[in-house]
């Protein structure tokens, strides 16, 4: 990168152009990474991307561990990684900081450690006679997500929503109770399903109601 100046000098009524091509004042920065406790093809990675205040500014193959970008403007930046699959999904990230390039030098950040990235579980729900929660006297629907029968969260919300994100959980089989409930907080109606989260996915879930 280099910053091109023009001087115009006036010799005799004559206009003569002189360029000069200055460096500009521009670093190297350095990053290496690991994936977890695992590597990157067991945990299916295929590139690492290198971000900078939120703008991707290179990729490298995931099992280099190595990747280096010149030439930055000099200053203080924000550092992330992203970890993706061959499909360019992100499957995991790490934020080590910010990090200042300073001119003229090589700047290496400390190895990294990518951690897997959280998904998401989008719930929908619907009576054999379509999505009609007020004609099946249904007024709100409590949406409990387990892991092995755990309980990770349980959430009550108006049946008309229709619609329950469940966001920031961990990869792995999940199931999903959905109970309807009439006015007075009976249950009336139920519904069961589940659902397998990949890492940084988002999954959809799509739950019928039975009478109880």
């Amino acid at each position: 990168m280099t910053r091109t100046w023009m001087a115009l000098l006036v010799l005799g009524g004559c206009t003569t152009v002189v360029y000069e091509d200055q460096p500009a004042e521009t670093g190297d920065l350095e990053v290496t990474w690991r994936v977890g406790a695992t590597d990157c093809i067991e945990a299916g990675l295929d590139e690492v991307a290198l971000m900078l205040d939120g703008e991707e500014v290179a990729s490298f193959a995931c099992t280099d561990g190595y990747g280096a970008v010149e030439r930055l403007d000099t200053g203080r930046y924000t550092v992330r990684l992203v970890g993706r699959d061959a499909n360019g999904w992100a499957r995991y990230d790490a934020t080590p900081g910010s990090v200042r390039v300073e001119a003229n030098v090589a700047t290496a950040v400390p190895t990294v450690v990518l951690g897997a990235l959280p998904g998401d579980i989008v719930v929908t729900w619907y009576f054999d006679n379509g999505r009609m929660c007020g004609a099946n006297g249904v007024a709100d629907v409590e949406v409990t997500l387990f892991d092995d029968e755990y309980v990770v969260e349980s959430q009550l919300v108006p049946c008309d929503s229709g619609i329950l994100p469940l966001e920031g959980l961990r990869s792995g089989a999940y199931q999903v109770n959905v109970m309807g409930r009439n006015a007075q907080g009976g249950a009336v109606f139920n519904g069961v399903g589940g659902v397998d989260l990949d890492k940084g996915a988002r999954a959809e879930l799509e739950v019928m109601l039975d009478a109880l």
